[in-house]
């Protein structure tokens, strides 16, 4: 079996039709030889649905994803639990309708996991990438290595308390939820989740705790992801007034996590939950207290750069040492720019409109 064939390309995509069908279109220019597996969990209106299943019609790819249709109404973690019923293959690579993963470092990542059990996620430099509008194609107007970097703290610690006291240090990213992972890994998180009602920023977040509890991360150097970026788009901000519930139900399940999957006794188990979830829960009271900053700076560029150097001016002051800082245990943030092989790449990818 090659290592393309032990890995299933999982794509959870709403109402960006177009998006999934550029995706569909360069997975099918680069992978519709080599055996991978392809899965679409969509959970999109009638009208965009149709809009896919026509179009994957009419082209008739070499490379015929498998389509999982779901109401809008249905919550993610179902939609992934229902197509981790259909995977055989021990690997799983979760994608989104607008990022666009290389694939030159799979072979190194499949190597690592065939090769060493006590890791279950893989990832490594991540691009982010504008176009002129927001939109499937265009002309590439700006592609910068995503920071932080590394997108993580350092999460090849031997034991569950090793990783969840690193990952403690500071307020956490969610990039391992774009990884190549474990579909055993991925089964286990999921289906511990599916009896919640997660909204998706929450799933993230008990994601990327199970995936430090339950296992190693590796990040290599070499970079896998391009990520589009939506300056427009405005997300609701966590906030510790309206998510303190949902995160007290979020530390509930991660405490049985531990105390069923790694055997850690209970107070143990709710002394590192709290610890690792801490620096989480000031963010959510510092974002509290910035409200109205935020949404005034939301809508002026200028003032955008200025929350983003005071954020990490009081990530400095708050932490004694930050884990997003540069690290010598992680690979250097590589230079790119236009003429970078990647960045090359991503222009053909997000230019060829005509051949939609």
């Amino acid at each position: 079996m090659s290592y393309w064939e032990k890995i299933t390309i999982l794509i959870h995509t709403k109402d960006r039709p177009w998006f999934l069908l550029r995706l569909i279109k360069y997975y099918n220019e680069k992978l519709s030889s080599v055996g991978i597996n392809v899965m679409i969990l969509d959970g999109s209106s009638d009208e965009n649905f149709a809009i896919i299943s026509e179009e994957l019609s009419r082209k008739k790819y070499k490379l015929r994803p498998r389509v999982l249709h779901h109401s809008p109404s249905a919550s993610l973690v179902h939609r992934v639990v229902e197509a981790l019923e259909l995977i055989s293959t021990p690997y799983v690579l979760l994608a989104a309708n607008d990022d666009i993963y290389f694939f030159d470092w799979l072979k190194s990542a499949v190597e690592l996991l065939d090769s060493d059990d006590t890791y279950g996620v893989v990832y490594g430099h991540a691009i982010s990438f504008e176009l002129e509008q927001f939109t499937p194609y265009g002309k590439l107007f700006k592609a910068d290595v995503i920071k932080p970097n590394p997108p993580a703290r350092w999460l090849e610690g031997d034991t569950p308390l090793d990783r969840l006291t690193e990952l403690g240090k500071s307020n956490w990213t969610t990039i391992g939820w774009y990884a190549l992972q474990r579909t055993e890994l991925l089964s286990v998180i999921a289906r511990s989740a599916e009896d919640y009602e997660f909204n998706v920023r929450h799933f993230e977040l008990f994601f990327v705790f199970c995936q430090t509890a339950l296992s190693k991360t590796k990040m290599l150097d070499e970079i896998y992801l391009a990520r589009q970026k939506c300056v427009d788009a405005k997300y609701r901000t966590l906030s510790f007034k309206e998510d303190e519930e949902a995160f007290k139900k979020i530390m509930n399940v991660s405490v049985s996590i531990l105390s069923q999957h790694k055997n850690i006794e209970m107070k143990s188990a709710i002394s590192m939950v709290e610890n690792a979830f801490r620096a989480e829960l000031d963010q959510l009271k510092q974002n509290d207290s910035r409200k109205y900053f935020r949404i005034i700076a939301d809508y002026f560029p200028v003032l955008r750069e200025l929350k983003s150097h005071f954020n990490s001016f009081m990530m400095k002051k708050y932490f004694k040492s930050d884990p997003l800082l540069p690290d010598e245990r992680f690979p250097a943030t590589p230079n790119i720019s236009f003429d970078h092989p990647k960045v090359k790449e991503l222009v053909d990818i997000v230019a060829n409109v005509d051949s939609v």
